[in-house]
């Protein structure tokens, strides 16, 4: 049915399966020849085109099949991940790898089949109806390679849009929310009650989810009895019953406040809020509920996922890039998604091999460049195919985590998901057409009802707590995962930054698209006037408003302010306080510093003589924007409190309807969110530089609970902001007051909590601090609960003595023996991208010639969701990552086996950094952060009771003050790498992995 060449990429050389069935292994620069006149089929053909120096067009990707027939259904993207997916058999090679992906192509056709029949029955899977048919013919029209052979099996090879046609003919099929199903109004629900829970019934419900065969753990049921206090009501003074709980690895955390949280639930008929940090916790909560919730069908009525609009996909946006690819459809004719190539990209891709590495990566660079040619309009055709299927089956519409794989995003284009999500601020609310299905609403909707509510750190902080964005029932009690987290969360969340980014940003809210002839994608950008277009249309007071505000907009960054900045000619007030601040922090670093790739900061304080009028006529501009929108926002509310009045029952033209009051109630807000604030904070920030004069003595940049500075944001070298920030110095202080003064109780628990100085009290104040709840009137209840595993036995820690860490080469070399030594399943943790990029071309072909593949984040390009999934399925492989990967992944099993750093991790010393540790202790802050790090990254290794790993420094300053981040048992042992790899060896070798 396939006559393709496979193609399976390693590093220097990869298989190439004939199409009559021979097996060759070719270097690179042989396959590249190949690709000049043929296709190859691939799995995940992104990264294959990355790997191989090579257009993406020349490959078939087995996954945009796998996207078609099983919409919204997970799958690792390597071979063996196709193949577990699909219940096939294993691969043990790259031979057998490369016969998978004809079989998983035959396979998925056939499912196809079997759909129209009606005998491929699940979840997640549509049987083939009218819309399919129309999508693959649409996606015939366009080229893609599998279109013919699913619609033959169909027998839908007739009764196709011909030539003659017009090629908009099929575009229906992409119109998913012509299908979605509505949410319908409720009432809202009542308050929940105040009944306390006991610990008994804690423990009722634990026994009930846990299956017979599930092992019964002590710990855990002391877990559940333990964290019943933050499950009581708010005491007589109002302070939240609050618990800090600490539970080691293994103890069962997740099931061990999902009890005493159900039976607070089932007493008190209130929804249960359980927020976490990272996406891959969200996703192994939305397991765990699988116990509390056997039925699929409860557990999506009653679990909803929370976030941010913005990480939804935007039935607008959806339907604006369809009316794009219609604009430019015609213009396609017989071009084919994964067949059309130039010469020009074919040399280089066959020269590629005798290029040096940074010709290389200016190569790759230009590659991915988005064009507008027929290739690139065949590939966002393709692109909307599958994130419609993916829609239509979609539980949630959640473009980041969910039931989207990142692969999906990637394969669709990383520019088409980005414009499918609205932006912040950006949403129409009840003006959209698609109101009455828009997946955000929906969630936000089901959210008042549902009986647990799963959101993030940052939801929780800004939108929930911040804005009183709480629906109809506000949450009384929280929970709180990965709360060692909740002080980055903070401060990220209650920071302020007046920067290029986030001003053209505001810019762009206000006005929207300014491009005279918008191109596909971006008339997605909705000004104020379009949001209120019906209002401003009839009301003149309004209109007016508008007009002002838009005038006053000119303010802000327009396009290009970069070009700008960089060729010292500003444009507007921003643009010209930028560059001062710019100049500023060019002229306080060194050159050194001005090559290095990370970003510059320079103090604020004392200013450069160009400053401070620059923010002076700053802040008068702000001024000019900020009275309109505060205006426009008063007389929005005024206009609703009107349709409220007893004039309104007299006057017909004074009242809205139900969705109009919801939009401009939403607009109102957001007026107030997205610009309000951050401008009178802005205005506060320039006029305190604004009162430094020649006659002042010098400010500090370190003010009671503020910290000051500029900042040159860079990327790959180069500039890419410029920003004026403020930061709380503890921002935890005020997340920790919203919380007390708007809910009745919480409990902040993780595996690392604690400080491991050795004197109880002086590590349970770091949690205090860490949390913010030393800010509450009364201390937290404490608990702790040591890990069940014996980590003596099953773990060691070596620190290698004699890497020169001058010369970088040799710990790559050093971590290239050691996973050599471990046979794989090995991660390796950078302190610098630089760094990691520069070992992964070291270690990356001494581990092939071992059949071991490599894996890295900032090389390989993919999310970091998507490495981790590789990683976890694929036993034998090695990843590189930097701080994304020291905490939050789960990894149980022999998968990840060995960790090493390759430097210490202390942290960088930023001007944020140094305020805090004049705030909390130089040497203490320094010491608790760096310990915590080491302490999150022992924690990835040991995930099960059979688990066996090691962890390695190859950094010898480890101080013996800081070996306390490891279990008690666990032996620091300080060797030489030729001791390390022995010791390793026999370690591995005493047990099984």
């Amino acid at each position: 049915m396939l006559s393709l060449p496979v193609l399976i990429p390693g590093y220097a050389s990869h298989t190439w399966l004939s199409a009559d069935g021979e097996i060759f292994s070719l270097d690179g620069r042989e396959v590249a020849l190949r690709l000049r006149d043929t296709q190859a089929l691939v799995c995940h053909g992104p990264a294959a085109a990355r790997r191989l120096h090579v257009a993406v067009d020349r490959f078939v990707d087995v996954l945009s099949l796998f996207a078609f027939v099983r919409p919204a259904r997970w799958c690792v993207p390597t071979p063996r991940g196709l193949a577990d997916a699909l219940g096939l058999p294993a691969p043990q090679d790259r031979e057998a790898a490369a016969l998978i992906l004809l079989d998983a192509c035959q396979m998925l056709i056939r499912e196809l089949a079997g759909q129209r029949a009606g005998t491929t029955p699940g979840t997640h899977t549509a049987h083939v109806d009218q819309r399919t048919l129309d999508q693959l013919w649409l996606a015939q029209r366009i080229g893609w390679f599998f279109a013919e052979p699913c619609l033959q099996v169909l027998g839908a090879t007739q009764g196709a849009p011909t030539g003659t046609a017009s090629p908009l003919s099929s575009l229906s099929a992409l119109k998913v929310w012509r299908h979605l199903p509505k949410w319908e109004e409720t009432a809202p629900p009542g308050k929940p009650g105040n009944a306390p829970v006991h610990e008994a019934e804690a423990e009722a419900i634990l026994s009930t989810a846990l299956a017979e065969n599930t092992e019964d753990r002590p710990e855990q049921r002391a877990y559940a009895r333990g964290v019943v206090a933050a499950f009581a009501p708010a005491k007589a003074d109002q302070a939240p019953a609050l618990v800090l709980a600490e539970a080691g690895t293994g103890v069962g955390k997740t099931l061990g406040y999902l009890a005493p949280a159900f039976a607070w639930r089932h007493k008190n008929q209130g929804p249960i809020w359980l927020s976490t940090y990272t996406r891959n916790l969200q996703r192994q909560l939305d397991q765990e509920l699988d116990r509390m919730y056997p039925n699929p069908a409860l557990k999506e009525q009653k679990v909803v996922i929370r976030k941010g609009r913005e990480n939804y996909l935007c039935l607008m946006n959806m339907e604006e890039s369809v009316t794009g690819i219609a604009q430019t459809l015609g213009h396609v004719g017989g071009a084919h998604i994964e067949g059309r190539t130039d010469r020009k990209t074919e040399k280089t891709a066959v020269n590629h091999a005798d290029k040096t590495d940074k010709d290389a990566d200016k190569d790759e660079k230009n590659r991915t460049k988005i064009g507008t040619g027929p290739h690139t309009r065949a590939k966002d055709t393709l692109g909307l195919i599958l994130m419609a299927r993916w829609a239509a089956a979609s539980r949630a519409g959640e473009l980041v985590g969910g039931d989207c794989p990142g692969w999906l995003r990637e394969l669709a284009g990383i520019r088409l998901s980005q414009n499918l999500a609205v932006r912040r601020g950006e949403c129409w609310h009840g003006a959209c057409p698609h109101y009455g299905t828009c997946f955000a609403e929906k969630m936000a909707r089901k959210a008042p009802h549902a009986e647990v509510v799963v959101a993030n750190h940052a939801f929780v902080m800004t939108q929930t707590l911040l804005s009183g964005d709480m629906e109809q029932t506000p949450p009384t009690h929280f929970v709180f995962d990965e709360g060692h987290h909740l002080f980055d969360a903070a401060d990220s969340a209650y920071a302020v930054c007046l920067s290029g980014l986030e001003t053209r940003d505001l810019r762009r809210w206000i006005l929207g698209a300014e491009r005279s002839s918008p191109t596909p994608f971006t008339g997605r950008a909705r000004g104020l006037r379009k949001r209120l277009e019906d209002l401003a249309n009839t009301d003149v007071e309004l209109s007016d408003l508008l007009h002002q505000v838009e005038r006053a907009a000119q303010i802000l960054p327009a396009r290009d302010w970069r070009d700008r900045l960089t060729k010292q000619v500003p444009k507007g007030p921003v643009e010209e306080f930028l560059m001062t601040v710019a100049a500023q922090v060019y002229a306080r670093t060194n050159p050194g510093e001005q090559k290095a790739a990370f970003s510059l900061e320079a103090q604020v304080h004392p200013l450069a003589e160009d400053v401070r009028p620059a923010a002076s006529y700053l802040a008068d501009a702000i001024q000019t924007l900020l009275k309109p929108l505060s205006n426009l926002a008063r007389l929005i509310e005024q206009r609703l409190e009107d349709a409220d009045s007893d004039e309104a029952d007299a006057d017909p033209t004074l009242t809205f309807a139900a969705d109009q009051r919801r939009r401009l109630g939403g607009i109102a807000n957001s007026i107030h969110q997205r610009a309000l604030k951050p401008l009178e904070f802005y205005i506060s920030m320039l006029n305190e530089l604004d009162s430094q004069t020649s006659d002042t003595p010098d400010i500090p940049d370190t003010r009671d609970e503020f910290v000051d500075w500029f900042e040159v944001t860079r990327a790959d070298a180069r500039d890419v902001d410029v920003a004026y920030y403020r930061k709380f110095i503890d921002p935890t202080e005020p997340f920790m007051g919203l919380l007390a003064a708007q809910s009745q109780g919480a409990l902040i628990t993780s595996a690392t909590l604690t400080d491991q100085t050795g004197v109880a009290e002086v590590d349970w104040d770091s949690a205090e601090s860490l949390t913010g709840t030393r800010h509450l009137p009364e201390p937290p209840t404490r608990l702790s609960l040591a890990s069940p595993y014996d980590y003596a036995a099953q773990s060691r820690v070596f620190v290698v003595t004699d890497l020169d860490r001058a010369k970088p080469g040799q710990a790559a070399n050093a971590m290239a023996k050691l996973f050599l030594t471990a046979g794989g399943g090995g991660l390796g943790l950078f302190t610098s991208i630089q760094r990691l990029r520069a070992a992964y071309q070291a270690i990356a072909p001494k581990l092939e010639a071992k059949d071991i593949p490599l894996l890295a984040q900032h090389v390989d390009a993919m999310d970091v969701t998507t490495l981790i999934d590789i990683f976890r399925s694929e036993t034998q492989t090695c990843l590189l990552g930097t701080d994304a990967l020291r905490d939050g992944v789960d990894v149980p099993g022999s998968a990840l086996r060995l960790l090493v750093f390759d430097r210490m991790p202390w942290p960088r010393p930023t001007l944020a950094h140094r305020a805090r540790r004049a705030h909390f202790g130089p040497r203490i802050y320094d010491d608790r952060l760096t310990r915590f790090r080491l302490r999150q990254a022992f924690g990835r290794l040991i995930r099960q009771r059979e688990d066996r790993g090691a962890f390695i420094m190859l950094d010898s300053r480890l101080p013996t003050r800081l070996e306390g981040a490891f279990p008690d048992g666990v032996a620091v042992e300080r060797l030489s790498l030729r001791e390390t790899l022995a010791a390793l060896s026999e370690f591995y070798g005493s047990g099984s992995l």
